[in-house]
């Protein structure tokens, strides 16, 4: 049977209208209610208050809280007509999705459903744990002072809650000048962020982060300037002109920052997280510029243990300037055109115990590398290798498999169904290593096709 709650009315109200009875709130109304509906409804009495957060909390609690610019649906027909026509509306909504992956820009934007970001934030911001802000702009949309008015709402209502964060396609200024600690943050992923000295700064903001995700795979598909890779010298230049002299928009700052600065900021940005993020065990790395890194200044990192890398279209690299003391698991992906840079880079972690090894479909042949893997890596476990075409020989697997001691397991994943090469490759390990157990797999994609795996692991004894 629901409960009857009682809403709270104020002393003028009572004086105005002495024979009305106090508005009540039947509980199970407050079940069915949408987020709007629950706003609306917090701060009627501390029962009501309480009744409505843990509606929230049970119904959407656990789904990832989603802030964006968005422009709102308005009624034409209220709309003033004549040459003085109304601009759109744009403000920074909530919404909201399960999935990490599946982004909620797609979703329709209702007039009745739009969820004002800053109310969101004050109502219900201290039961959010998962909160994702996109600051995609277009020029319509750009609007500074919005962004830090909600940033600074964060930080008051979300900062002693939040256990994950997502800042994407920040313009390098994300949370600055703001000091407040998020002691719960755990996980910390910037998307497609220009990566300033402001935003590495902001990073004393998380002291307690155990995985960092910078991402800048889709970094220039929302910027007005192609990425640092392909800037030319001739751009920089003009925009360091323009942005001082003559046009100074935070674009074009943004550009400056980010190309004319490029060859420091990514290593004083890691160096910046390193020491600000003491307990960062989790780094996954994609498509930072590691090849306009200047001199061998090289960021060392103590305690992370579990590491992504992964670099597509970069100019050929001597090193990686990054070094592990305690690095166990390795993910490498790409860097088809730094064959030296990867080899010493991946021998150089002697601690590794899981190796995941999926080189660019150009990068060739990796006997040598395997070869190497099996010499210096005495405590490697389990390795995952990709193979495109004739990645390896089964001569070279071999030597791997009988010359590293600690070694379990071998996977060998074979992409777009190469079905005969897996199955001679499987004939030849399953004659030739017959204390290791030979297994297949297909697994389906979801961008694509199928994959199917060789699965070679030693027999117990």
């Amino acid at each position: 049977m629901s409960r009857v709650l009682r809403s709270k009315r104020g002393r003028d109200d009572e004086a105005y209208e002495p024979a009305k009875r106090q508005k009540t709130i039947d509980e199970g109304e407050i079940e069915v209610m949408n987020i709007n509906g629950l706003i609306n409804i917090i701060g009627s009495n501390k029962k009501v208050n309480r009744v409505a957060c843990e509606v929230y909390s049970r119904k959407h609690g656990d789904k990832i809280v989603c802030l964006s610019m968005q422009e709102i649906p308005v009624d034409k027909s209220k709309l003033s007509k004549g040459p003085g026509k109304s601009n759109p509306i744009y403000k920074v909504v909530a919404s909201f999705r399960d999935d990490i992956e599946n982004h909620p820009k797609a979703l329709p934007i209702n007039i009745a459903d739009t969820i004002d970001a800053e109310r969101f934030i004050r109502v219900f911001g201290h039961l959010v744990s998962t909160l994702e802000i996109d600051y995609a702009e277009n020029d319509k949309t750009a609007d500074t002072r919005r962004w830090k008015a909600i940033e600074r709402l964060v930080m008051e209502h979300c900062s002693d809650s939040l256990v994950h964060l997502i800042l994407e396609y920040n313009g390098g200024d994300a949370f600055n000048k703001l000091r407040k600690p998020f002691p719960k943050l755990k996980r910390l992923c910037l998307k497609n962020c220009i990566l300033t000295s402001k935003i590495a700064l902001t990073m004393s903001n998380f002291p307690n982060v155990h995985q960092l995700v910078v991402d800048r795979r889709g970094f220039g598909d929302h910027q007005h300037f192609l990425n640092s890779s392909t800037a030319s010298p001739q751009l920089i230049k003009m925009a360091k002109k323009i942005g001082t002299f003559v046009l100074p928009n935070i674009k074009m700052a943004n550009l400056v920052n980010d190309y004319g600065g490029q060859k420091y900021l990514i290593i004083e940005f890691l160096q910046t997280v390193n020491k600000n993020m003491p307990q960062l065990t989790q780094m996954e790395l994609y498509d930072l510029e590691f090849s306009t890194s200047i001199g061998t200044r090289i960021v060392h990192f103590e305690n992370v243990t579990d590491l992504v890398i992964c670099q597509h279209e970069s100019a050929p690299l001597r090193n990686i300037p990054l070094s592990f003391a305690k690095l166990k698991d390795l993910e490498l992906f790409g860097f088809a055109s730094s064959k030296a840079a990867v080899l010493s880079f991946v021998t150089g972690a002697e601690h590794l115990s899981k190796l995941n090894f999926n080189p660019d479909r150009k990068y060739g042949n990796i006997d040598d590398e395997l070869k190497e893997i099996a010499d210096k890596l005495k405590n490697l476990e389990e390795i995952i290798i990709t193979e495109y075409v004739d990645t390896f020989s089964v001569e070279a697997l071999k030597l791997l498999i009988l010359n590293c001691s600690a070694l379990r397991k071998v996977r060998i994943r074979f992409y777009y169904g190469i079905i005969p090469r897996r199955n001679a490759v499987a004939k030849e390990i399953s004659e030739a290593l017959p204390d290791w157990k030979v297994a297949t797999s297909t697994k389906c994609l979801k961008t694509y096709g199928f994959r199917t795996d060789l699965n070679i692991e030693r027999s117990a004894f």
